[in-house]
């Protein structure tokens, strides 16, 4: 009886430690399964964080560049040292791309780096600042520069221009006029005569008028006659019959006389001794290359 239960007993022992064994088992399956999952929502999370981190790198690092070549359309001073920037921003960026640790630290570490990039940038955006105030200092400056030059060009030309009137009206004021023209025929002897037919030669009278202003010294007076059909009378005689100069050309002259001006009034006569013939008569009196008085008469 006793060999009996003994060996009923010892299956259903057995029996119940295989049991127990296989739940452990699927206990066991189960929290792995469930390790599984979760480690692989885990890993899909973070290759998905990796990713977006990633990207936003890449992103950071693009805008960069183009703030790099903004910068170096703006001033090409410091053209030189911003490519080197670049050059660095290109190869963390293919860095990032070809990352395969995908881990928060290593995101940690490409941020710190584009920060120092981005700290490097704007150092460079402060020159160029400081650079632009400068020069807009300096454009400034020689604007107001040209100003002031232009306002003293203005004032130089005015002055210019009033020295100029002023010296015409110097010039003008001391010029000398013939006053009291007149025409006069005379005889073989000097004496006045009436009438052509009597008459060998005429004299042209004029006061040269005292003027303060006008040079002192010799001048050399010039006529000329013109008949009533607007010949000019000439004679071939050592003071008669040449030409002059009047403002550029040569103009022909009837006769001239050398006198010794000395500021006051001054009686001038100059004579002709050519032919002449009844009708009206016309003279202009020539000296500091300018006609200094007119007259006119009838010869009978």
């Amino acid at each position: 009886m006793e060999n009996n239960n003994n060996i009923d007993y010892e299956p259903k022992e057995q029996h119940r430690s295989v049991r127990g064994y296989k739940v452990i088992i699927v206990l066991l399956l189960i929290v792995l399964v469930g390790l599984a999952v979760i480690f692989w929502r885990q890993s899909n999370n973070m290759r998905r964080d990796f990713e977006i981190e990633r990207d936003t790198l890449i992103a950071n690092i693009e805008q960069f560049k183009v703030d790099i070549d903004n910068v170096r359309g703006a001033n090409e001073e410091i053209a030189g040292n911003l490519q080197t920037e670049r050059n660095r921003a290109d190869s963390l960026l293919a860095e990032i791309r070809n990352e395969r640790n995908r881990t928060n630290a290593t995101i940690r570490k490409y941020e710190k780096e584009i920060g120092t990039l981005r700290a490097i940038m704007r150092h460079y955006v402060e020159q160029i600042d400081s650079l632009g105030r400068i020069n807009r200092q300096l454009v400034d400056e020689n604007i107001n520069i040209r100003r002031n030059a232009d306002a003293v060009g203005v004032r130089a030309a005015a002055a210019e221009e009033r020295a100029s009137e002023l010296e015409g009206q110097v010039r003008i004021g001391s010029m000398v006029k013939a006053r009291d023209v007149k025409i006069t025929l005379l005889n073989t002897k000097d004496r006045e005569v009436t009438r052509v037919s009597r008459a060998a030669r005429l004299r042209v009278d004029f006061v040269l008028s005292a003027n303060a202003l006008a040079e002192v010294g010799g001048r050399r007076i010039y006529v000329q006659l013109k008949d009533a059909e607007g010949f000019i009378m000439t004679t071939n005689s050592v003071d008669g019959g040449g030409t002059f100069e009047f403002e550029g050309d040569k103009i022909a002259y009837t006769a001239y006389r050398d006198v010794d001006y000395g500021g006051s009034d001054l009686p001038v006569g100059i004579y002709y001794n050519g032919a002449m013939k009844k009708g009206a008569i016309h003279v202009d009196i020539y000296m500091d290359g300018t006609i200094i008085g007119s007259g006119d008469a009838v010869l009978r």
